[in-house]
């Protein structure tokens, strides 16, 4: 596993890198103290990364911009954001913007080891405090809705859904799938209806919340569907 850690704080990089030596002895870990030093990082060595690990907090960059920074720079790389706020409107902008995690600073080594593993994956980790309540902000209990989704669900809706928690916009779902941008629409309309949400992040949220990983959603339909 190679990881790039992006974070202006010497003392929290090198107590994380030690976690990650502890956790992952195999894994190799660069650092950098800014992204205009990752970016010359990349720019002179090209290495590929498994996953960056980013700090949101950094001098010359507000809120979300150094997140959108590495979205931009190289978006095929889960990015997840480690912060020491954790406002859950927060986390739900890190996944809208496509982060693949947020890890607060607070963590403990299980939990990194445990997001670590999710986001490699391919899966989204999220907090504890920012799933424990469902999308209207309720701590009620956890539906049943994916236990009929997985009965009523298309193979083509787990596409779908799949190209969505990886942070892929309508456009590229649809290029992926060889369908309409409209198409791909629709099926995001009727998975939210599924899910009762609203929002794409929504969606991520309530997945996470119910234990639904992406290994989850490439398995055929129990229901024999046919893709549509």
């Amino acid at each position: 596993m190679r990881i790039l850690l992006v974070d202006d704080h010497t003392m929290f990089r090198m107590g994380l890198v030690m976690q990650l030596q502890l956790l992952r002895p195999e894994a190799q870990a660069v650092q950098c103290d800014s992204p205009q030093a990752a970016r010359a990082f990349f720019d002179g060595s090209g290495l590929p990364f498994d996953v960056i690990v980013l700090d949101l907090g950094m001098p010359g960059f507000h809120r979300l911009e150094a997140l959108s920074y590495f979205r931009g720079l190289c978006p095929e790389i889960p990015c997840v954001v480690v912060s020491g706020n954790e406002d859950p409107q927060l986390v739900r902008d890190c996944v809208e913007m496509g982060a693949f995690g947020f890890i607060p600073k607070s963590a403990d080594a299980a939990q990194l080891s445990q997001a670590l593993d999710c986001i490699t994956s391919g899966n989204v980790w999220l907090p504890g405090s920012a799933v424990s309540a469902g999308p209207g902000g309720t701590n009620a209990p956890a539906p049943t809705v994916w236990s009929k989704a997985r009965v009523h669900i298309t193979e083509r809706q787990r596409d779908v859904l799949r190209g969505l928690v990886q942070g892929k916009t309508n456009k590229m779902i649809a290029r992926d799938l060889g369908i309409s941008d409209g198409t791909v629409k629709t099926h995001v309309t009727h998975l939210m209806e599924l899910l009762q949400v609203n929002t794409r992040t929504q969606i991520v949220f309530e997945l996470a919340r119910l234990g639904i990983r992406i290994q989850d959603m490439v398995a055929p339909p129990l229901d024999g569907s046919l893709k549509g």
